[in-house]
């Protein structure tokens, strides 16, 4: 099958090849060349989607983490007795 590209770089992708790439209105694709050159689309998993994006958020948080400690801005409070500070707990004793 043949189609064209708009000038956006858009493409339509006929229905019976979405339907036989499993390529679903809405969800994630990944689009990459292949070793022979082609631009090749397909689905993305979206369980693999979804821990990879955990996985960015996790690091985001770490780097945080790492800048503050890095800060020394409450000598002597580990990160723990810090949070129950900031969250108004009591301290324990």
């Amino acid at each position: 099958m043949q189609t064209n590209m708009t000038i956006k770089g858009q493409v339509t992708i006929p229905s019976a090849i979405r339907k036989a790439a499993g390529l679903v209105p809405g969800q994630p694709v990944e689009v990459a060349i292949n070793d022979r050159g082609e631009a090749v689309v397909r689905p993305v998993d979206a369980d693999a989607e979804r821990e990879k994006r955990i996985q960015d958020k996790l690091a985001r948080i770490r780097e945080v983490q790492a800048k503050f400690r890095a800060q020394d801005t409450m000598p002597g409070y580990t990160s723990d007795e810090w949070y129950q500070l900031m969250r108004g707990d009591p301290p324990e004793v």
